[in-house]
Protein backbone atom coordinates (compact mmCIF):
# COMPACT_ATOMS: atom_id res chain seq x y z
CA UNK A 1 0.00 0.00 0.00
CA UNK A 2 1.09 3.53 1.00
CA UNK A 3 3.76 4.67 2.64
CA UNK A 4 2.75 7.68 5.10
CA UNK A 5 4.52 10.15 3.10
CA UNK A 6 2.85 9.23 -0.15
CA UNK A 7 -0.51 10.32 -1.34
CA UNK A 8 -3.02 8.64 -2.79
CA UNK A 9 -3.83 9.31 -6.60
CA UNK A 10 -7.01 11.83 -6.84
CA UNK A 11 -10.30 11.61 -8.39
CA UNK A 12 -9.76 13.70 -11.04
CA UNK A 13 -6.23 11.02 -11.95
CA UNK A 14 -8.18 8.52 -11.89
CA UNK A 15 -10.94 9.62 -14.26
CA UNK A 16 -7.78 10.82 -16.86
CA UNK A 17 -6.33 7.55 -16.93
CA UNK A 18 -9.60 5.68 -17.16
CA UNK A 19 -10.25 7.92 -19.90
CA UNK A 20 -7.23 6.96 -21.59
CA UNK A 21 -7.15 3.64 -21.27
CA UNK A 22 -10.63 2.86 -22.58
CA UNK A 23 -10.13 5.89 -25.50
CA UNK A 24 -7.16 3.05 -26.13
CA UNK A 25 -9.64 0.44 -26.42
CA UNK A 26 -7.71 -1.43 -23.27
CA UNK A 27 -9.69 -3.91 -21.34
CA UNK A 28 -9.05 -4.68 -17.51
CA UNK A 29 -6.68 -7.46 -18.21
CA UNK A 30 -4.21 -5.28 -20.43
CA UNK A 31 -4.72 -2.12 -18.06
CA UNK A 32 -4.14 -4.20 -15.04
CA UNK A 33 -0.99 -5.29 -16.67
CA UNK A 34 0.17 -1.94 -17.33
CA UNK A 35 -0.14 -1.03 -14.53
CA UNK A 36 1.67 -3.93 -13.12
CA UNK A 37 4.86 -3.53 -15.42
CA UNK A 38 4.80 0.59 -14.58
CA UNK A 39 5.04 0.30 -10.75
CA UNK A 40 7.01 -2.52 -10.87
CA UNK A 41 4.95 -4.86 -9.71
CA UNK A 42 4.01 -3.20 -6.59
CA UNK A 43 0.40 -3.02 -7.63
CA UNK A 44 -2.12 -4.13 -10.52
CA UNK A 45 -4.79 -1.24 -9.61
CA UNK A 46 -4.81 2.32 -11.02
CA UNK A 47 -7.05 3.01 -7.45
CA UNK A 48 -3.72 2.55 -5.34
CA UNK A 49 -1.21 4.33 -7.19
CA UNK A 50 0.23 7.29 -5.70
CA UNK A 51 -0.34 10.84 -6.28
CA UNK A 52 3.15 11.23 -7.78
CA UNK A 53 2.87 8.01 -10.04
CA UNK A 54 -0.50 8.69 -11.74
CA UNK A 55 0.75 12.33 -12.06
CA UNK A 56 3.95 11.03 -13.76
CA UNK A 57 1.93 8.66 -15.76
CA UNK A 58 -0.71 11.13 -17.57
CA UNK A 59 2.07 13.86 -18.14
CA UNK A 60 3.49 10.55 -20.51
CA UNK A 61 0.66 9.47 -21.78
CA UNK A 62 -0.07 13.23 -22.69
CA UNK A 63 3.41 13.65 -24.39
CA UNK A 64 2.87 10.52 -26.09
CA UNK A 65 -0.60 11.84 -27.44
CA UNK A 66 0.85 14.93 -28.69
CA UNK A 67 3.94 13.12 -30.44
CA UNK A 68 0.70 11.02 -32.23
CA UNK A 69 -0.91 13.82 -33.21
CA UNK A 70 2.06 15.90 -33.97
CA UNK A 71 2.41 13.01 -36.96
CA UNK A 72 -0.51 12.79 -37.76
CA UNK A 73 -0.48 16.40 -39.16
CA UNK A 74 2.28 16.38 -40.51
CA UNK A 75 1.43 13.21 -42.41
CA UNK A 76 -1.99 15.29 -43.90
CA UNK A 77 0.61 18.25 -44.52
CA UNK A 78 2.49 16.13 -46.62
CA UNK A 79 -0.05 14.41 -48.40
CA UNK A 80 -1.96 18.37 -48.65
CA UNK A 81 1.67 19.60 -50.59
CA UNK A 82 1.96 16.61 -52.77
CA UNK A 83 -0.98 17.03 -54.10
CA UNK A 84 -1.17 20.84 -54.34
CA UNK A 85 1.88 20.24 -56.18
CA UNK A 86 0.47 17.72 -58.67
CA UNK A 87 -3.03 20.27 -59.34
CA UNK A 88 -0.38 22.88 -60.20
CA UNK A 89 0.44 20.57 -63.00
CA UNK A 90 -2.71 20.13 -64.22
CA UNK A 91 -3.62 24.04 -64.69
CA UNK A 92 -2.34 26.03 -67.84
CA UNK A 93 -0.92 29.13 -66.51
CA UNK A 94 0.99 27.43 -63.75
CA UNK A 95 3.20 24.39 -64.32
CA UNK A 96 0.79 22.43 -67.17
CA UNK A 97 3.01 20.87 -69.29
CA UNK A 98 6.20 21.06 -67.62
CA UNK A 99 8.44 18.47 -66.91
CA UNK A 100 8.94 17.97 -62.86
CA UNK A 101 11.29 14.93 -63.55
CA UNK A 102 14.65 16.60 -62.27
CA UNK A 103 15.35 18.31 -59.32
CA UNK A 104 16.01 21.51 -60.92
CA UNK A 105 12.28 21.12 -62.81
CA UNK A 106 10.73 20.21 -59.45
CA UNK A 107 12.46 23.54 -57.61
CA UNK A 108 10.99 25.76 -60.60
CA UNK A 109 8.07 24.47 -60.57
CA UNK A 110 7.89 24.97 -56.78
CA UNK A 111 8.94 28.55 -57.54
CA UNK A 112 6.14 28.88 -59.29
CA UNK A 113 3.68 27.79 -57.33
CA UNK A 114 4.99 29.84 -54.50
CA UNK A 115 4.39 32.88 -56.57
CA UNK A 116 1.46 32.15 -57.38
CA UNK A 117 0.13 31.41 -53.90
CA UNK A 118 1.93 34.61 -52.52
CA UNK A 119 -0.66 36.75 -55.43
CA UNK A 120 -3.60 34.77 -55.27
CA UNK A 121 -4.20 32.65 -51.81
CA UNK A 122 -6.15 34.17 -48.84
CA UNK A 123 -3.00 33.64 -46.87
CA UNK A 124 -0.80 35.37 -49.44
CA UNK A 125 2.18 33.04 -48.37
CA UNK A 126 4.50 30.59 -49.69
CA UNK A 127 3.08 27.22 -50.45
CA UNK A 128 5.47 25.35 -48.32
CA UNK A 129 5.02 28.35 -45.47
CA UNK A 130 1.50 27.36 -44.71
CA UNK A 131 -0.60 25.66 -42.03
CA UNK A 132 -3.18 22.78 -41.82
CA UNK A 133 -6.00 24.78 -42.66
CA UNK A 134 -4.45 27.42 -45.27
CA UNK A 135 -3.32 24.11 -47.21
CA UNK A 136 -6.59 22.63 -47.22
CA UNK A 137 -8.30 25.88 -48.65
CA UNK A 138 -5.44 26.51 -50.80
CA UNK A 139 -5.90 22.59 -52.39
CA UNK A 140 -9.10 23.51 -52.68
CA UNK A 141 -8.69 26.86 -54.58
CA UNK A 142 -6.70 24.28 -56.90
CA UNK A 143 -9.15 21.76 -57.96
CA UNK A 144 -12.02 24.95 -58.56
CA UNK A 145 -9.31 26.19 -60.74
CA UNK A 146 -9.33 22.61 -62.16
CA UNK A 147 -12.50 21.75 -62.91
CA UNK A 148 -12.73 25.05 -64.38
CA UNK A 149 -10.06 25.13 -66.79
CA UNK A 150 -11.63 22.08 -68.22
CA UNK A 151 -10.27 18.80 -69.72
CA UNK A 152 -6.92 18.35 -70.17
CA UNK A 153 -5.52 18.40 -73.27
Amino acid sequence: MYTTREKPITAAQLKALHTWFSRQGWDADRRHDFIDTYTGGRTRSTRELTLREAADLLTRLGREQDEHLRLMVRREVRTLLRSIYYLSLRIPFLNQGFDSGSKDDFEMNKAKLNLWARRYTKCRKDVTRMDLDELRETKRQLEAIVRKSGPEK
